[in-house]
């Protein structure tokens, strides 16, 4: 046993596991992690529109998606990681903004964003404003 080991009780066990299983469960999902990718490069509150046409930019979609695209932010994605506590939706003005505790999954963002970044082109310097 390490002396790591040693000095960790049940509880912080249970509780590093926990916050392991939920960082996979928000990472597993492919445009949660992009909401991710963009929000920590980014200073302050995003518009839900701005974080739509990253993604479809991303993702290369066509514009007649950008539609879908906000409505799967708006009612599964950003809801899931608000109620996880890694960011605030204020709906009223569609803005998004990361919380402190977002920082604890960068380091398996990290591990996915290499995994991404192998597969897919991404532009972790976005600029801001659109186009």
């Amino acid at each position: 046993m390490t002396e790591f080991e040693t000095h960790r009780s049940g509880a912080d066990i249970v509780c590093s596991t926990t916050t392991a299983n939920v960082a996979f469960d928000l990472l597993s999902s492919r445009p949660r992690r992009c909401i991710l990718y963009y929000l920590t490069h980014c200073a302050g509150a995003v518009e839900l529109r701005e974080l739509a046409d990253q993604l479809v930019s991303w993702d290369e979609t066509a514009i007649d998606d950008h539609e879908r695209i906000m409505a799967s932010l708006y009612h599964v994605h950003l809801p899931k990681l608000e109620e996880n506590g890694v960011l605030t939706f204020d709906s009223t003005q569609c803005l998004i903004e990361l919380d402190e505790t977002a920082d604890e999954l960068n380091p398996y963002l990290e591990l996915a964003a290499e995994d991404d970044l192998q597969t897919q082109v991404f532009d972790l310097e976005p600029e801001r404003g659109g186009a």
